[in-house]
């Protein structure tokens, strides 16, 4: 179906009104004066609440309405009349309010409330029939129209209780969908219902972990309402996170578990980041590098738990960005749903909006992505406040309206509720029992059939009437960049390097650090406030420095070396209560030398560790070293000390000397004396000369 962008936006503004000033579609005025009531009842306003209908009928079928009237005053009836077919969406919306309402067909016969026995809540249930093409007369809740209706569509019915003066008490306005048998040619809608499963972050900064019953309900509505209807194809979009949530509780959450696998036959199930996230926010905050690590542990996630999920297929938020979408397409996704309000506004005030037909989203990039809209007034059928059975056949009703406006085209629709929608079990329930039962006008499908199935808008630029040939409708996104996460980006890589040094200290393998990797993970959510994000950060990152305070080395020390080559004991104490895989770092002068290298791995046990530093000095005297003790990767300092070596050894080179030297000593004193001595015995034989 397609309507003017300006008519959608009217249309917008006469819900949001409606919402503020008209009635409830089930209406409940102030109470009526005091009656008599049964013991223990209390007192309630007037209702007309929906138990049961069918959603289509055929041409010769019969309509049956099963409501609960709720405070009927004595005298009082239920009225309800029958109208024309509405004309399109615009009027099937206005109808709900009971307003802009087509013209009367009939009136069934009234329902006199005191004839019929209240229930033990002091309710009145009443049926109302209208059978088409059906003989015999009327009655009390019972229209047959012996000539049935002339024309498919869908026509409201509208229920009033009025008291015996004929004033309205409680107003609800229903629709019987009528479908003949001449249905050759027709193409069902196509009806893609998406589902979220999933909560508000289970992890707190300290590493505690709780799943909130009422959550635990909120995804039991869901799972076990899938799980009534598995002929309905479903797109289920479960966020990791939760699902690791629920199989940590052995008890409720791995039952809630079994039942969503046994649920998955036949569904799509879409891959996600292990948390929701802001994904304009962290594209433009350059965070693709987390983005990738959150795809793959969500990835991990959930073919561990449950079933390989699509990642083709993205279901995208309002933070969806063009540098995002460029991003996505990078990452292998082709086809993406976006929300309301994402789309950019065409340029063209006259074009017009088909949410039935998917198009090309543009991401900057060569290849654009295939898209689908959810459809918004759609949307807000899942929270709007009422009677959930009746909102819930309204949703189907609104459907059909779209059926009928082209049935014979190949069109979809994509159904889904607002993100975190409070799953209400009995909307739930209408809304799926409507699209099993309505096949004739409705084709439950999953995401990746509808794209399969439904042909990309065309621009029809010939104005040929022939779209074959046309290209494609490209639209654009209206967000250009996501909200500025730029302090939060510094501070997750910081914290990302300490908890990388940490793992390099405890072991990889630590289940510290799968716990704080996972911490860092959950500071992404969506889901959180910026002080409760910070706080998942600064924990981590006090926690990775944690080892810096607890390894201590001895102060400035000196030790004496007598031998060229020795070792220098350095104790080192290690406070903590693991084991660190740390490095000892040595920095001299060339004065000094280290045969084992100047990193050193060592393992520090808790208590004291005993470490051997291997020290060659050539060169005598006092020489000092630096000593720092660091994770592997050097980046988390742990302790550090100064060593000074003090060498008494004399060196090779001063060895050879000095014998040199008293040798070359000995050979002159040797030769003085020899030489005197030859001196001294001359002088004697000259003063005393021998006679011949």
């Amino acid at each position: 179906m397609t309507f003017p962008a300006r008519a959608v936006a009217a249309a917008a503004t006469l819900l949001v009104v409606a919402g503020l000033v008209a009635p409830p579609v089930t209406a409940r005025p102030a109470p009526a004066p005091a009656r008599s009531q049964r013991p223990g009842q209390a007192s309630r306003s007037p209702a007309i609440d929906i138990v049961d209908q069918r959603a289509v009928i055929a041409a010769d079928g019969t309509f049956r309405l099963t409501v609960d009237v709720s405070a009927a005053p004595p005298g009082g009836r239920l009225t309800t009349r029958l109208h024309r077919p509405v004309e399109d969406r615009d009027q099937f919306r206005e109808s709900q309010f009971v307003a802009n309402l087509p013209d009367s067909v009939e009136d069934v016969p009234a329902i006199e409330t005191d004839d019929v026995p209240p229930l033990d809540d002091g309710t009145r249930r009443l049926t109302i029939s209208i059978g088409l093409l059906q003989p015999g007369g009327s009655s009390a809740g019972t229209l047959n129209l012996s000539r049935g209706l002339r024309e498919d569509g869908v026509y409201p019915v509208v229920l009033r209780l009025e008291d015996d003066e004929g004033t309205d008490l409680a107003t609800a306005v229903t629709y019987l969908v009528r479908f003949g048998s001449d249905r050759e040619g027709t193409r069902p809608l196509a009806t893609a219902l998406v589902l979220d499963l999933g909560v508000a972050p289970t992890i707190a900064p300290d590493g505690t972990t709780r799943l909130p019953a009422a959550d635990l309900e909120r995804l039991s509505a869901v799972v076990d309402a899938a799980g009534r209807h598995p002929e309905v194809p479903l797109t289920l979009v479960p966020t990791p996170e939760t699902i690791d949530a629920l199989a940590r509780d052995p008890l409720r959450g791995a039952d809630l578990l079994a039942r969503l696998r046994a649920a998955l036959p036949g569904r799509q199930l879409l891959d996600r980041p292990y948390v929701d996230l802001p994904l304009g926010g962290w594209i433009a905050a350059g965070l693709d590098e987390e983005l990738t690590r959150q795809r793959d542990r969500g990835t991990a996630v959930l073919t561990e738990h449950l079933a390989r999920p699509d990642g083709r297929t993205w279901v995208a938020d309002e933070q969806l960005t063009t540098d995002a979408a460029a991003r996505l397409r990078q990452l292998g996704v082709d086809q993406v749903v976006v929300g309301p309000g994402v789309l950019a506004a065409p340029a063209d005030d006259n074009s017009e909006l088909d949410v039935t037909q998917p198009f090309q989203l543009a991401t900057g990039l060569a290849s654009p992505l295939r898209a689908a809209s959810v459809d918004p007034f759609l949307q807000q059928g899942f929270t709007r406040e009422g009677d959930d059975e009746l909102i819930g056949h309204h949703l189907i009703a609104e459907l059909a309206v779209m059926f009928f406006d082209d049935p014979t085209g190949d069109r979809g629709v994509v159904l889904r509720p607002p993100p975190r929608w409070r799953a209400d079990a009995g909307r739930l329930e209408v809304i799926l029992d409507g699209l099993e039962d309505s096949r004739a006008v409705l084709a439950p499908t999953t995401i990746e059939t509808l794209f399969e199935r439904v042909p990309l808008a065309t621009t029809d630029e010939d104005d040929d009437g022939d779209d074959e040939d046309d290209p494609p409708v490209v639209r654009r996104l209206a967000a250009t960049s996501g909200p500025r996460l730029d302090g939060y980006a510094a501070a997750l890589g910081e914290a990302r390097a300490l908890l990388a040094s940490f793992a390099g200290l405890v072991g990889l393998d630590a289940p510290i650090v799968a716990s704080f990797d996972q911490r860092l993970l959950v500071s992404g959510s969506e889901d959180l406030s910026p002080a409760r994000r910070d706080r998942y950060l600064a924990v981590v990152a006090d926690a990775a420095r944690s080892p810096a305070r607890a390894v201590e080395a001895p102060l400035r020390q000196t030790v004496t070396l007598t031998a060229r080559e020795a070792d220098v004991p350095l104790t080192l104490r290690n406070r903590s209560e693991r084991r660190l895989e740390v490095v000892v770092q040595l920095t001299a002068s060339r004065r000094l030398e280290f045969p084992q290298g100047t990193r050193i791995p060592v393992t520090l046990d808790p208590g004291s560790t005993l470490v051997n530093l291997r020290v060659r000095a050539p060169v005598p005297g006092d020489t000092p070293f630096e000593v720092r003790v660091t994770s592997p990767d050097g980046n988390l300092e742990l302790a550090q000390t100064r060593v000074t070596v003090r060498s008494t050894a004399v060196s090779g080179i001063g060895l050879i000397l000095s014998v040199g030297a008293g040798g070359f000593l000995v050979a002159w004193w040797f030769r003085h004396w020899h030489r005197a001595r030859r001196e001294r015995r001359a002088a004697a034989r000259l003063a005393h000369p021998v006679a011949t």
